[in-house]
């Protein structure tokens, strides 16, 4: 395939991710499995012999879910909720939940009263760095796995699940130099196109995906790097699945060429180690990760962190994008800002929801920020 054509694969399942589904089941005759975000268990899913599709909601008004959830809870949890009531889930034969913030607790007990899809919940430790922590997510994974499948009707053997791990790892290393190639070639890759690659791994068979990246490198490869003029920023928070922002970035020449969010990059920033204990290995992951709002740090590495990649990626300033009603993300951002601050880092905040429309507001701080800058 061209570069036009993996591009536009990426985009069209980005877009109607159900229409992948749906193939895809066909194709292969196995079951689609949901996971919620944040950070689904997606091997032992794919271990299972079931297609993982990671669940970050979409932009739907979530008026059915208001029966369930308050207005104060965030988009991700009240909009998955929404679709699973309207039936947009209904390719996927179960739901598996990481339980690691009190709105997904809730939202897996209100998926029980108002979808009749099955739903797993699987409890993720907070205190993540103790050895108990990652014995009892040991548990919680096995537990889930045999859940799962009881579902799919397949066995999981250490072979399916060592395979599952490898191709998982294998795809992560795929997307960070994505990450790092793209940088280079901000002419094809404005935010929303880049954003557009990260978004169909949420739903496409990894090895599929993975083989789609590669020919996408390969191809960037081959071209000259651009020297791209404008505002480089990096990206950092849960979502930035807006179009609407998106678009109002590239009006304003600024590129993302980094991030930290957990829908895009960050999910394939820590590999699964190796070990004998494989469903071990997987909770071990869940302990080495670091730099999100949504894992627990008393250090805060992640404003570290941020500074070394705008480093690295001569990148002009920071991009924070608060998901709202977000209470774990919205009690870090007052630390990461004192951080910015400090290292005298242009820092532009924007709210965000699924449920997002146009925004003027938010138009006026990318306009402000890009004179700020000054490019």
């Amino acid at each position: 395939m061209k570069l036009h054509e993996l591009l536009k694969r990426c985009e069209d399942v980005a877009n109607n991710p159900n229409k992948y589904v749906i193939e895809w089941k066909a194709k292969t005759g196995r079951k689609a499995i949901g996971g919620v975000a944040p950070f689904p268990p997606d091997e032992i899913i794919y271990a299972a012999g079931a297609l993982p599709v990671t669940m970050f909601g979409g932009a739907v008004a979530p008026t059915d879910a208001y029966k369930y959830f308050p207005q104060f809870y965030c988009s991700v949890v009240t909009t998955s909720l929404q679709l699973g009531i309207q039936g947009s889930y209904r390719e996927l034969s179960a739901v598996v939940a990481g339980c690691c913030c009190d709105g997904l607790k809730d939202f897996v007990e209100n998926w029980k009263s108002a979808v009749e899809i099955p739903i797993i919940d699987c409890i993720y430790p907070a205190n993540r760095k103790l050895e108990a922590a990652r014995v009892y997510f040991t548990k919680e994974l096995r537990q889930a796995s045999e859940r799962i499948q009881a579902i799919t009707g397949h066995k999981t053997t250490d072979l399916d699940l060592q395979h599952a791990i490898t191709l998982h790892n294998e795809h992560r290393a795929v997307m960070r130099e994505f990450a790092e190639v793209a940088v280079d070639h901000l002419d094809i890759f404005t935010p929303t196109v880049r954003h557009n690659v990260f978004k169909s791994a949420l739903f496409m068979d990894k090895a599929e995906h993975l083989e789609l990246v590669r020919s996408l490198i390969d191809e960037l490869k081959a071209r000259p790097v651009y020297d791209f003029k404008g505002v480089r920023v990096i990206s950092t928070g849960i979502i930035i699945d807006v179009p609407d922002i998106l678009k109002m970035l590239e009006e304003n020449n600024i590129a993302i060429v980094g991030d930290d969010v957990v829908q895009e990059s960050k999910r394939y920033e820590t590999d699964t180690p190796n070990g004998i204990d494989l469903y071990y290995q997987i909770a071990t992951r869940w302990s080495n990760m670091e730099g999100s709002s949504l894992l627990f740090d008393v250090e805060k590495k992640r404003g570290t962190m941020l500074l070394d990649m705008l480093k690295n990626r001569k990148a002009d300033g920071i991009l924070y994008v608060l998901l709202k009603f977000c209470e774990i993300d919205e009690f870090d951002y007052p630390i990461m800002k004192q951080i910015f601050r400090e290292a005298q880092v242009p820092e532009l905040f924007l709210e965000t929801e699924n449920v997002y429309s146009n925004d003027q507001q938010a138009a006026t701080r990318i306009q402000a920020f890009k004179e700020m800058v000054g490019k």
